[in-house]
C-alpha cells in the first residue's frame, strides 16, 4: 500500500500515512496523462490571433502593372500573399481551442499522477496547518524544511575592472551584487581590477589573470558543494562585511518592527558595530539577530516581502489615509514646469 510522509508545522516527520490503492497505487498511464495536458493546454488558448487575408488587407485593386511586355513576372493585386506587406494564405481568426474530455479519461489521468508522485516520494501531508500568523518567511522556510519546494542555487563570483584606483571605482562591486540578490544568487568570491582601462589590458598582467582563474575555480567548487554547506571562498578579511564582504557601511536607523544597529551593511543589510581590535583597527561586528534581515537569505528576503505586505497592505486598508493620498495628489498632478 502506497504511503506518504506525515509533518508536524516544526518541519519534524512524525509518521507515515496510508493513502487509498484505488488513487495513489494505480499504474501511471502516461497517454492519458499526455490527453489530459494536451486537453488543459487548449482550453487555456484564448484564441484571440487574427491575420488579414488578401481581400481583407487595403490596397488598390488595379494591376501593379500591365499583364506582358515590361519583362517582369505576372502581377494581378499587389495585396496578394506573395507580395511583402499581402494578405496571409489561411491567415488564422479568432476561434475557440477547447474541447471536452470524457470523465473516466479525467479520472484516471488524475490517478496516473498522484500515483506517479507516490511512487517517487513526493507526496506529503502535513498534521495540520497551525500558524500564528500569514507570513512568508515562515512558512516559506517550513516547506523547505520539508522538501515541498527546493531552495535556488545559483552561484557566481564578481569582477570589477577600471582603470583607475579603488577609489574611484568604490561601489562598483557593491552595485554588481545588490543585482544577484533577486535571483538567488551566492557569491562565493569578488575581485576589483584597477589600471586596466583598455581592452584585454587586463594580460599585460599574470597575477590578475591568475585571480580570474583562481575566481572562476571557486565558483565550480562551490557548485559541487552541497547548497547548505556553500560559503564565502575568497579573501577571509576582504571588505568590512564578513557576511557579503562589501566595503559599504552605514549608520543604522529605526527599521521595521523597532529593529536599529549601530552600524548597518547598506548591501546585505548585517546590523552590528564598529569595534577596535588590538593592533588599534578596526572592523564590523554582526550583532546576535543581525542577520534576521539578510538580503542574501531567502529567509531574509521573505522577511523584506511581510515589511512590504504590512506597509502597503496599512495603506490600502485605511480609507482616511487614502482619501488624504487623492486630496492632495492633485497638486502635484497639475504642476506645470517652464519649456515642458
Amino acid at each position: 500500500m502506497p504511503t506518504a510522509k506525515l509533518f508536524n508545522m516544526a518541519g519534524d516527520q512524525v509518521g507515515e500515512v496510508a493513502l487509498s490503492e484505488a488513487v495513489f497505487g494505480v499504474e501511471p498511464n502516461e497517454s492519458v496523462l499526455h490527453d489530459s495536458v494536451k486537453n488543459h493546454l487548449a482550453n487555456c488558448r484564448q484564441g484571440t490571433q487574427s491575420a488579414l487575408t488578401k481581400g481583407e488587407v487595403s490596397y488598390s485593386t488595379a494591376k501593379p502593372w500591365r499583364q506582358k511586355g515590361t519583362g517582369r513576372a505576372r502581377a494581378g493585386y499587389k495585396g496578394s500573399p506573395v507580395w511583402t506587406h499581402g494578405g496571409v494564405a489561411f491567415a488564422p481568426k479568432p476561434r475557440d481551442y477547447s474541447y471536452a474530455l470524457n470523465k473516466k479519461v479525467k479520472r484516471l489521468a488524475l490517478k496516473s499522477a498522484l500515483s506517479a508522485k507516490a511512487a517517487a516520494g513526493e507526496i506529503l501531508v502535513v498534521d495540520g496547518m497551525a500558524v500564528e500568523e500569514i507570513k512568508t518567511a515562515p512558512v516559506k522556510a517550513f516547506l523547505t524544511k520539508i522538501g515541498a519546494i527546493a531552495p535556488r542555487d545559483r552561484v557566481g563570483a564578481l569582477i570589477a575592472v577600471g582603470g583607475s584606483t579603488r577609489s574611484w571605482q568604490s561601489m562598483a562591486l557593491e552595485c554588481m551584487q545588490a543585482t544577484t540578490f533577486t535571483n538567488s544568487f551566492k557569491i562565493v568570491d569578488m575581485y576589483m581590477a584597477t589600471q586596466v582601462p583598455a581592452p584585454a589590458q587586463v594580460l599585460l598582467y599574470e597575477e590578475k589573470v591568475a585571480r580570474a582563474r583562481e575566481m572562476g575555480l571557486n565558483v565550480m567548487k562551490a557548485l559541487n558543494t552541497p547548497p547548505a554547506e556553500r560559503k564565502w571562498l575568497g579573501d577571509p578579511d576582504y571588505g568590512w562585511c564578513p557576511n557579503c564582504h562589501s566595503n559599504a557601511l552605514c549608520l543604522g536607523e529605526p527599521q521595521w518592527k523597532g529593529l536599529q544597529y549601530p552600524i548597518e551593511c547598506v548591501v546585505c543589510g548585517a546590523g552590528g558595530t564598529l569595534e577596535q581590535t588590538e593592533d588599534g583597527r578596526w572592523k564590523f561586528v554582526i550583532a546576535e539577530n543581525g542577520l534576521e534581515r539578510d538580503r542574501t537569505t531567502e529567509e531574509g528576503r521573505g522577511v523584506h516581502c511581510d515589511e512590504i505586505a504590512e506597509t502597503q497592505g496599512g495603506f490600502f486598508m485605511d480609507p482616511a489615509k487614502r482619501q488624504l493620498v487623492a486630496e492632495r495628489l492633485p497638486k502635484y498632478q497639475s504642476i506645470q514646469l517652464p519649456g515642458i
